[in-house]
């Protein structure tokens, strides 16, 4: 039984500025605290794009290896976490979107379903305080986005 959050930030930096952060896929350890290592995996080599793989390890063990599974360059990507290590997750499937919002400000958001480990009773009756705590590691994913595209922007 899977647990749906979203979340969105509006971020002072242009739609391309963002995207070009979400793109590099295999970098996100470059800009998320979260993440201590991530690189490309799988037999492809892709940076981008369906199909490209990435590990993001999180340290203590806990490892998520994740793909792109739909793709809409400059807009959207979903992402399928297939494996996940040392974690209480089963898996998840989050779709990143931009879109501009004005002159040099654009909104990232994020759609998630993640499917825990726990029994699903457990699941119906924690729902809503998982959905919760999931939306607010996503706001702090998009926080640390906002700081890469924007610091992005200026150096532009």
């Amino acid at each position: 039984m899977p647990v749906k959050a979203q979340t969105q930030r509006t971020i002072n930096a242009p739609q391309e500025a963002v995207w070009a952060v979400l793109d590099d896929f295999p970098a996100i350890a470059g800009w998320s605290a979260g993440i201590q290592k991530s690189y490309t995996t799988g037999t492809t080599d892709l940076a981008t794009g369906v199909g490209a793989e990435r590990r993001c390890e999180l340290g203590g063990n806990k490892i998520l290896d994740e793909r792109i599974s739909a793709y809409t360059p400059g807009q959207s990507m979903t992402v399928d976490v297939w494996n996940i290590e040392g974690l209480p997750l089963k898996s998840s499937q989050t779709t990143f979107s931009v879109h501009t919002t004005g002159p040099g400000t654009s909104e990232a958001r994020i759609q998630a379903e993640v499917t825990p480990k726990a029994p699903g009773f457990i699941v119906k009756l924690a729902g809503p305080l998982m959905a919760k705590g999931i939306a607010k590691n996503f706001s702090g994913l998009l926080d640390e986005l906002a700081q890469e595209a924007e610091r992005k922007a200026a150096n532009s």
